[in-house]
């Protein structure tokens, strides 16, 4: 078995903060829509009339013709609040704040990528870059952290597979309340996630990069079939995968580098942040507001996931369909 994408797991898990990926290709205008029936939760607790709804989400997609079931749309009128883990729109709406966020981007004091990663993996990026007319023109190739290739990289996988972020669940209820007035909740915000995204070591950047160009239909397909199994919301299917990189029975296949890579990612980018947001959950429910709850599925599931830690915690936690 394969380790799973830690590239695309960035962007399952994390919105990128300043890209703009492009929508996917133009679907003729059907009478019969497909409906989706995401993985939905309803969350209560003894001695209180308090419900909270948690939809886990996949940050990118393609809504064209479809709908959601029934059960999602009552979830989300029913709510008085949405609560999701940005707001990328009102984040890209200000250019110096776009601009200021992609000078982080960027080497400074004369230091350039060629000093964070082998000159053989340099190559096959610039390569990558080129063939691929991935150039932005703004700046000296050399001068971009492996942080912002990472970005580009995961943001072409995205349109190859036809899909994209804006397209994705997130921005779909997080546009939908505020068109209906309801009150948007920020469980993280973007200066968080860009310190957690800015603490992964230069190493793993550079291997989520060169596996990403090394096996490129692959992660298209990651894409792809990670967004079909979303729609299907099969609790089951999606709970075999507890959302961590590297696999207890496949462990015995990497280095102890890898595996300590992959333990720090996993650390960092999901069971960490998975805590936190159960503590904002629990805020939110103490302070009984009925709330559309939207974080990345993997966060949601498994025996570290928010899930988990509100059973623990002595919340009832149901299926809704």
């Amino acid at each position: 078995m394969k380790r799973k994408s830690l590239l695309l797991l960035v962007v399952l898990m994390i919105i990128s903060l300043f890209t703009v990926v492009g929508c996917g290709k133009e679907t003729k205008k059907e009478d019969k829509k497909e409906v989706i029936t995401p993985l939905l939760y309803k969350v209560t607790k003894e001695g209180s009339s308090n419900k909270i709804y948690i939809l886990g989400t996949i940050h990118i997609g393609s809504l064209k013709n479809t709908k959601f079931a029934d059960y999602v749309t009552k979830a989300f009128d029913e709510s008085h609040y949405v609560a999701a883990e940005v707001d990328n729109e009102d984040e890209n709406d200000d250019p110096e704040e776009s601009l200021n966020e992609m000078m982080k981007m960027l080497y400074s004091d004369g230091d350039n990528i060629k000093n964070h990663m082998s000159s053989e993996n340099y190559d096959k990026l610039m390569k990558f870059i080129d063939d691929n007319k991935l150039d932005d023109g703004m700046f000296n190739k050399d001068n971009y952290k492996l942080e912002y290739y990472s970005r580009v990289l995961t943001q072409f996988v995205i349109e190859k597979s036809g899909l994209s972020v804006e397209e994705g669940i997130d921005e779909y209820f997080v546009n939908k309340a505020k068109k209906e007035n309801k009150e948007l909740l920020i469980v993280e915000g973007d200066s968080y996630q860009e310190e957690v995204l800015s603490s992964l070591p230069d190493k793993l950047y550079e291997n989520m990069i060169i596996s990403s160009i090394d096996d490129l239909d692959g992660q298209i397909k990651e894409a792809e079939d990670s967004f079909k199994e979303w729609k299907r919301g099969d609790e089951k299917e999606i709970w075999k995968d507890d959302g961590s990189s590297i696999k207890e029975e496949d462990k015995a296949n990497y280095s102890e580098e890898d595996l300590k890579l992959a333990e720090e990612f996993d650390e960092k980018i999901l069971y960490s942040r998975n805590i936190t947001m159960t503590d904002k959950l629990e805020e939110y429910f103490n302070n009984n507001y009925d709330v559309f709850f939207m974080v990345g599925q993997d966060h949601v599931k498994g025996d570290k996931g928010i899930v988990t830690y509100l059973r623990q915690r002595g919340y009832t936690v149901k299926v809704v369909k």
